[in-house]
């Protein structure tokens, strides 16, 4: 197994939200779905193209199911009663991290090296970034997201 990459993620609905918005799991890993909301949630699973891998209903609250992603690439969430919900899940092989609320993130256990950082956001962009890792320190980048 590769650290960081998990086998797999949780996303659960509340207050017809999806949390967490963004997540990333390993392929072959398993998204668990879950809600505790009173109401009747889908959870839809979708390519970039608009092709479904899945869409399941969660009728009532604490009802977990579970559904394996294979194929690397981003994952929409959506719920087909409430179409206004959207999250984002990024099936990777790849190191990969999600920022916090201060846009800070951070990739532990990397060996010394360069790297290209890629970045996704749903409505923002950045060209990648090279990010140069030296034994014993800790690497830092700032970037800014533009539209």
């Amino acid at each position: 197994d590769k650290p960081g990459l998990p086998a797999e993620t949780w996303v659960s609905k509340e207050k017809c939200a999806f949390g967490p918005r963004v997540s990333t799991i390993r392929p072959g890993g398993s998204l668990k779905m879950s809600s505790k909301d009173p109401v009747l949630h889908t959870m839809h699973a979708a390519a970039p193209d608009g092709r479904a891998f899945f869409n399941v209903s969660i009728p009532m609250p604490d009802v977990t199911i579970s559904r394996p992603l294979d194929k690397p690439g981003l994952v929409t969430l959506s719920c087909s009663t409430h179409t206004w919900m959207r999250g984002y899940l990024l099936v990777t092989d790849e190191r990969s991290a999600v920022t916090g609320r201060d846009g800070k993130f951070q990739i532990d256990g990397l060996a010394p090296g360069t790297y290209e950082l890629r970045i996704w956001h749903e409505a923002l962009k950045a060209p990648p970034a090279k990010v140069v890792v030296k034994e014993g320190e800790t690497a830092t980048i700032d970037l800014t997201l533009a539209r």
